[in-house]
């Protein structure tokens, strides 16, 4: 475990005394990566590059199994303080296996790099980075564990005060487990993509704002925000917040597994918080989507939606979610997306039926009634679905 920072003696303390003795604040930033290994060596010189105040930043990257030499290009560009082999155990935290490397000239205070066995998606790879986070700094909770852990996205770029902005926003109370950027887009940087996110239990969606919150309001790029769920793109949590609230849901492998998180902690009763004036910049997501991430997005909101709803209310936003992904697929396959629509309909199903974790699948054609049946739009879950409770069990 590595060793807490210096103590540092405080200067305002009266004659004679030694003052109040404590520990600086600790950040490590989890990058994970997968296959971009230009871009996360981008990420480490802005990361090195940033100005930290009082804080010790730590970086760990969790290299999700690359095929590129991600690992060995971050060696060659920057050293590594230790390595960390990660043997998962089901797409879930498993074993840890650390080693010192040769140390790093990044320009943090220490630079560790975590080889999964296997790629986990952002859910686990995040959750591999929690690990190593445990067993290199501290359990959340204890005195030995970092102050705080910053999320990072692999294909982001950062102002160098972002830390800074950040840690201001979480230190103004207590409560405050989690603390997220505004998104600007990244090659308009006039342009905000993302800033408060809400939950509409109605609706079982997210959205920018609540009902009736004034337009002002939306368009405000300054200032700090109670909002619902932030975007592990950029998003800062409070590591002592963690010890009741646990790690992801390493099912969802990518989309919803943040929003689920930021629910869960907002449930625990911390607050969590946009800093609108602490920026990171990144591509929109949707320019990112394809069929196969569409799959997930589906899946997972719809067992998000399970996990934060009950009675009634879940039932109904089941199955107006349901419907409108088979019409969805209905679409798709007569405008001949015959990928797009079985996997639209798998994802209805594997929801019910509780499959998670990263999707097996081969594109091929087929015919339109095939391609529903493949998906099971015409087999007995939509039954199961309009049946009630049923339908939901496997989701939660």
């Amino acid at each position: 475990m590595i060793e807490p920072e210096s103590m540092a003696v405080d200067a305002h303390a009266g004659e004679g005394s030694r003052g109040a003795v404590e520990r600086a604040v600790s950040v490590v930033a989890v990058v994970v990566t997968w296959n971009r290994r230009g871009d996360v060596t981008r990420v480490l010189r802005r990361l090195g590059a940033m100005d930290t105040g009082d804080a010790a930043l730590h970086v760990v990257v969790v290299d999700n199994a690359s095929a590129d030499g991600t690992a060995e290009a971050i060696e060659g560009a920057f050293g590594v303080d230790r390595w960390v082999d990660h043997r998962s155990s089901g797409g879930s935290v498993g074993s840890f296996a650390v080693s010192e490397a040769g140390g790093s000239s990044f320009g943090g205070a220490s630079l560790t790099v975590v080889r999964n066995d296997a790629n986990l998606g952002g859910c686990g790879g995040f959750n591999s980075g929690f690990g190593a986070v445990r067993e290199l700094f501290g359990e959340p909770g204890s005195e030995a564990g970092p102050d705080f852990v910053w999320l990072l996205d692999d294909d982001i770029d950062l102002p160098t005060d972002a830390l800074a902005r950040l840690r201001r926003a979480a230190e103004m109370d207590p409560n405050i487990a989690l603390v997220g950027s505004r998104t600007v887009d990244l090659n308009d940087r006039k342009t905000t993509i993302e800033s408060t996110i809400y939950y509409d239990r109605e609706a079982g969606m997210m959205g920018p704002a609540r009902n009736g919150e004034p337009e002002s309001l939306r368009e405000a790029v300054e200032g700090v925000r109670d909002v619902d769920i932030v975007s592990a793109w950029s998003m800062m949590v409070r590591w002592a917040a963690v010890e009741g609230v646990g790690f992801w849901d390493d099912r969802f492998f990518i989309y919803c597994d943040d929003a689920d998180w930021c629910l869960r902690i907002k449930r625990a009763g911390w607050r969590v918080v946009c800093a609108l004036d602490a920026v990171v910049y990144h591509t929109p997501w949707t320019h990112k989507l394809t069929p196969v991430r569409g799959y997930y997005l589906h899946r997972n909101l719809l067992w998000m939606n399970a996990k934060h709803l009950e009675g009634r209310g879940l039932r109904r936003v089941w199955l107006r979610w349901s419907w409108r992904l088979l019409r969805q697929a209905k679409s798709a396959a007569l405008n001949r997306r015959m990928t797009e629509a079985v996997l639209t309909v798998r994802a209805v199903s594997d929801a019910v039926r509780g499959v998670g974790g990263k999707l097996e699948f081969e594109a091929e054609r087929c015919g339109v009634v095939e391609a529903m049946e493949r998906g099971g739009a015409l087999g007995g879950e939509v039954v199961v679905l309009a049946s009630g409770r049923a339908g939901f069990d496997a989701a939660e």
